[in-house]
């Protein structure tokens, strides 16, 4: 029996090619923002951000007053993104780098809003690293649901699942 050749591998972003502790968590224990204060956005509004259909900065605004950000929404953001996207594993760089060079098509798969979406990919860089980025953001699904892997197979018919 012949061995499927594999001809496309799919990347997950946080927790494989992005690293960090939870937000509200770094919320809690440097600003003295309680989970329980934050908790409501994220099981809440954030989700709708999360499939492209809120946004998070507008979201954000509704927010901040409650927990006592007293910033611009604009640093909040800085402050999520850079603080917890900083460690991003500069290994899969070079691996993705070698697949692609044989021909194997790599893509960066994650259940983020635009905003982070484009801060990852734009800013930190990573979305060169792959033939193409699917974002729940953009997707309008989240991983696992299937219509998330649909979008990937509509652009890739030629792929198969093993």
């Amino acid at each position: 029996m012949n061995k499927p050749k594999i001809t496309a591998v799919i990347f997950d972003a946080d927790g494989m090619i992005v690293h960090g502790e939870r937000f509200s968590l770094r919320l809690e224990k440097e600003h003295g923002i309680p989970l329980e204060v934050t908790k409501p956005f994220f099981i809440g509004p954030f989700q709708e951000c999360v499939v492209g259909k809120a946004d998070l900065k507008q979201e954000l605004e509704k927010v901040a007053r409650t927990w006592k950000w007293n910033k611009s929404i604009d640093l909040l953001l800085q402050y999520w993104f850079m603080d917890i996207c900083n460690k991003v594993d500069l290994r899969f760089r070079e691996e993705i780098g070698r697949l692609r060079a044989t021909g194997i098509k790599c893509f960066l798969a994650s259940n983020n809003e635009k905003y982070r979406t484009n801060y990852l990919t734009e800013q930190r860089g990573i979305g060169g690293w792959f033939d193409k980025v699917y974002s729940s953001a953009y997707v309008g699904f989240k991983k696992p649901e299937q219509e998330f892997f649909s979008a990937i197979l509509a652009d890739y018919p030629g792929l198969k699942k093993i």
